[in-house]
């Protein structure tokens, strides 16, 4: 590479002053980048997540091939977002039917899996500890399919 060309390609930092307009700065950097980095700057952060064909969870879970999938991830990202929306729903508000038929109960699902008598209780109940591992579980699989970034 020539040196015209390193100069062409080297960041720069530019320092504004607080009276100048900071979206014509912006403006000028974005003429500066390339197609590929405009493209990269428009799509959004819930977009990229969607599209991605590489994930944390991939990463993590190597010997899983089928989780470097775009249809696994995405599989993945609706089942943990329907679960962790239900759970918090069922901490919050309750998904079980009282005895009149207002859907006001919730689910302790600690006592529904290993315990007789009663399983669930006036919403709010917060102290089921497995309700809690499924709604921290599935919002840390929801994390782990964000996109994987290759570090340089």
């Amino acid at each position: 590479m020539s040196t015209e060309e390193d100069a062409e390609n080297e960041a720069v930092i530019e320092i504004i002053e607080a009276d100048e307009d900071l979206t014509a700065v912006v403006e000028d950097a974005l003429e500066d980048s390339t197609p590929i980095q405009q493209e990269v700057a428009s799509v959004g952060l819930l977009a990229k997540w969607w599209s991605a064909e590489d994930s944390h969870l991939g990463h993590i879970l190597p010997e899983l091939s089928f989780l470097q999938k775009v249809e696994a991830i995405r599989g993945t990202i609706i089942l943990s977002v329907s679960t962790f929306v239900l759970q918090s729903w069922n901490l919050i508000f309750g998904i079980a039917s009282s005895s009149s038929g207002v859907r006001n109960m919730t689910i302790d699902w600690w006592r529904f899996l290993f315990s007789s008598g009663q399983d669930s209780f006036e919403a709010p109940y917060l102290m089921d500890p497995l309700g809690w591992v499924l709604l921290i579980g599935s919002f840390t699989i929801l994390i782990s399919t964000m996109p994987h970034e290759a570090k340089d």
